[in-house]
Formats: structure tokens, C-alpha cells, sequence
């Protein structure tokens, strides 16, 4: 522009300015506003509104807030795009005292808030949990005649799912429909997700069921939310059929949804379903994780396919990342709980060897396995081996310890771990606390 002899004038530099704020640039935003008062351009509304976002965007309050003044004392009375932006700053960042003070001063100057305002505030109440007294400042919006919209509605829908509150989640949709509107795909989603979340998958499906009757689509994303949701409850004939209807509406499943039902199979122990619904995925041409190859070998496992899951193991070996600590401990945990230690102890030297790191699960599913063959003091020195590692012990690991050291007669052992574990802060569940109540007449820690 100078080049040609063409002087910016202040829209230019109320651009420029915006678009470094948005883009998180607020010192070069600062040096474009110094710029226009030596070329002597006052500065309006709309720059200072635009500074004040950004100052709030990175917590500087402090500038923001002599931003404002200094608006006043040019003769700009900040509107409510100024404060919009300091409100919407400090609810960002969690300042909701001053906030309210705000808020409160722009009532105090008979400024008109409107619902852009109270839904900036509204979010950042309903974020934080303080779901209460962003209700109390949606009933205001209706005592002062605004109409909230779709998207007050939204950000309090989602406060109230994520802390499980259905009921008033459906007073609010009754509200929202009061109102004159109706559910959009977002909050639509947003309730399938949290339901499903809850694990109350029955309501997540009929909220699919009317969200379809009424002509919206769902994304993959809440489809496969749904299908993980099934396969966690056990119903995988049901997230297949889901995955079908996928198919047939024109969403193609990709490999979250087929891992999802895999994942599903194994659970149940149904190697053989998992492994068909693999084929199916590698000849639609996904690709496999390290997620799915664990559903794979926990499929065998559960099914009591230990053999086979050994063989799988090993020729997972020949894919880069398919095999990590969590494979390792799905067949470990397996051969442990079939009695077959020998066969636990050679894969996890095995997974040493692989520079594979065991954790806490493997130490307890070896524990576990040799306090359940009776054999307490091989488990006692092993677990004098894993804490001359380093590795802390946890509760579920002292609990095999302390257990099988009282079903073999060893209750003075068993009590010496079990008050030093408590030293250690590592607290006793209750299998741990009925086996020292019983067996030693101590108080009931818990009446």
C-alpha cells in the first residue's frame, strides 16, 4: 500500500489488528496500535474491544482492564462487545467474582446485555461445575425478555450430562422446546455421548431413534460411540447390527468401529468371531493397531486358548508395534490363572528380552499366580525381587500377598505386610480388612 502511496486508515489497522489477536499475536497486534497513534489514527470501539480480547485470551487482565479505562477516558463508552470480551476472558480463565462484578456494573449503567453475553458467562459457569448459578442466569435471560439459543441451551445440556444429572437435562430440553426450538445435531450428540458415558446405553439409543426421526444425521464419531458403548455391556450382536446400519445409510466404518467390535468379542472370549470380524477388516482394507492385535490375543485368552494366544504372540513379533506390554500381559495373566507359572516366567523373560518393561498388572498377575498354587514363599521372595526395582506395590498387588499368606497359615507374614503397607499410605481394601478382622480380633476399621 505505502509502495503505491496509499495511507492505511483505521479500518486497515482495525483489521490487521484483529488478525493477529486471532491469531494469538497480541504483542504485534500492540506495535500495529502504537503505529496508528504516531500517524495520529484515534483508535475506536472496535480496536480497543479487539485488544481487550486479546490481553483476556492470554490471562493479561491487569492490561485488559486499563484497556477499558482507557476507553473511557478518550470518551468511548465501552459497549457490550468490549465487555463481552473481558467477560468472556476472565470466565475462560475462571475469574467468575470479577465476572459477576462486571456483569453487574453493566446493569449498573443501563447497558442492554444481550444473550451473546450471558451464554460467554453461562459456559464458563457450566464448565466449572457451578451449574446452579448458570440455571439462576438463564431464568434472567427469560425475566429480561432475551431469548436464549441454541447454543445457551447446548453448553448447559452438556454441564448437567457430565455430572450425570439426567432429570434436569430433561428439563432443560422441555425449556428449550418451550422456547420454540429444537434439539440440532450438536446437542443431539452431546447427549447420545454423555448417556453413553453413564453407561445408560438404552436412553443414548432412543435419543438415536428420535434424533433420526426428526432428519438429523449422526457423524461417525457418535456412531462409534454407541457401538463401543453396546460391546462394553456385552451386546456386540447388537453393535453389529448397528455397524450394518452404518453401512447402509452411506457411513462406512472405520477401523475405531471394527476395533470397537473386536474389542466387543474378545471381551465375551469369542476368539473366532474376533478373528472374523478381523478379516473383515484388513479386506476393507483398515489398519490394524496395537488396540486391536491386545482384543485379538484377549479373545483367545478368556476363551481359553492359551496355546493359541502364545502362537499369535509370537507372530506379532514380525509387525513393527503390534507388540507391547499390555500383550505380553494379557497372555501372562492368562497362563497365571491356568496354573501354568512356568510357562508366565518364560514370557516375561521373553518380554525383558523384547525391551518391554513390565508393570504393576504383570507382578500382579505372577503374584496371584503363585499365592493361588500355594507356593507363598517363592511369591515372597519374588516380591522382595520387584521392590528392589523400584516398583511400588499397590493394593490389588498386596491383596494377592496378604491373602495367600493367611489361606497358607502364615497370618503373622500376613499381618507384618499388611501394617506396613499401611505405613506406606497404601490402603487396605475390604478383602484385606475382613482377613485381619477375622483372623486377628482387630477393631473394625471402618465402623
Amino acid at each position: 500500500m505505502r509502495k503505491r502511496r496509499i495511507s492505511p486508515n483505521k479500518v486497515t489497522y482495525n483489521t490487521l489488528i484483529n488478525g493477529f489477536v486471532a491469531e494469538g499475536k497480541i504483542g504485534i497486534a500492540i506495535r500495529v496500535f502504537d503505529e496508528m497513534s504516531i500517524l495520529n489514527l484515534s483508535p475506536n470501539r472496535i480496536t480497543y474491544s479487539a485488544l481487550i480480547d486479546g490481553h483476556c485470551n492470554k490471562g493479561n487482565f491487569e492490561e485488559a482492564l486499563r484497556l477499558l479505562v482507557r476507553t473511557e477516558a478518550v470518551g468511548l463508552r465501552p459497549n457490550e462487545v468490549s465487555y463481552g470480551a473481558l467477560l468472556n476472558g476472565l470466565c475462560k480463565h475462571d475469574k467468575f467474582d470479577l465476572a459477576r462484578g462486571f456483569l453487574e456494573k453493566m446493569r449498573t449503567d443501563g447497558m442492554v446485555i444481550g444473550h451473546i453475553t450471558y451464554t460467554s458467562i453461562i459456559d464458563g459457569l457450566s464448565k466449572n461445575g457451578l451449574l446452579d448459578e448458570a440455571m439462576q442466569l438463564l431464568d434472567n435471560m427469560f425475566k429480561d425478555g432475551l431469548n436464549p439459543d441454541l447454543i445457551t441451551f447446548s453448553v448447559v445440556i452438556n454441564g448437567f450430562c457430565r455430572v450425570g444429572k439426567t432429570k434436569k437435562v430433561k428439563e432443560l430440553l422441555c425449556k428449550l422446546y418451550r422456547a420454540g426450538f429444537v434439539p440440532n445435531d450438536i446437542i443431539y450428540s452431546t447427549l447420545i455421548c454423555n448417556f453413553c458415558k453413564m453407561g445408560n446405553v438404552a436412553e443414548a439409543l432412543k435419543v438415536f431413534s428420535v434424533m433420526s426421526c426428526n432428519g438429523h444425521d449422526s457423524d461417525k464419531f457418535t456412531f462409534n460411540v454407541l457401538v463401543a458403548s453396546l460391546c462394553r455391556v456385552g451386546k456386540v450382536g447388537e453393535a453389529e447390527d448397528f455397524m450394518r446400519h452404518m453401512s447402509r445409510i452411506g457411513l462406512v466404518p472405520n477401523s475405531v468401529t471394527y476395533d470397537c467390535i473386536i474389542s466387543g468379542h474378545g471381551m465375551l472370549g469369542d476368539g473366532l468371531k474376533a478373528f472374523s470380524v478381523f478379516d473383515e477388516m484388513i479386506k476393507l482394507g483398515h489398519h490394524p493397531s496395537h488396540f486391536t492385535y491386545g482384543s485379538l490375543l484377549k479373545g483367545l485368552c478368556k476363551g481359553g486358548n492359551l496355546q493359541e494366544a502364545k502362537q499369535f504372540l509370537n507372530k506379532l513379533h514380525c509387525i513393527p508395534s503390534a507388540v507391547d506390554t499390555i500383550a505380553y500381559n494379557t497372555v501372562i495373566s492368562e497362563a497365571c490363572k491356568s496354573g501354568k507359572l512356568w510357562e508366565a516366567l518364560v514370557l516375561l523373560d521373553q518380554m525383558v528380552q523384547d525391551n518391554l518393561l513390565p508393570d504393576s498388572y504383570t507382578y500382579t498377575s505372577l503374584l496371584s499366580g503363585l499365592c493361588r498354587k500355594g507356593k507363598v514363599v517363592s511369591a515372597l521372595l519374588f516380591f522382595d525381587k520387584v521392590m528392589a526395582k523400584g516398583t511400588v506395590p499397590n493394593a490389588v498387588m498386596l491383596t494377592c500377598l496378604v491373602n495367600g499368606l493367611f489361606k497358607a497359615g502364615q497370618s503373622k507374614a500376613a499381618l507384618y505386610i499388611y501394617d506396613a503397607m499401611e505405613k506406606e499410605g497404601v490402603f487396605p481394601d475390604t478383602v484385606n480388612v475382613l482377613y485381619v478382622a477375622q483372623y486377628h480380633d482387630k477393631e473394625w476399621p471402618f465402623a
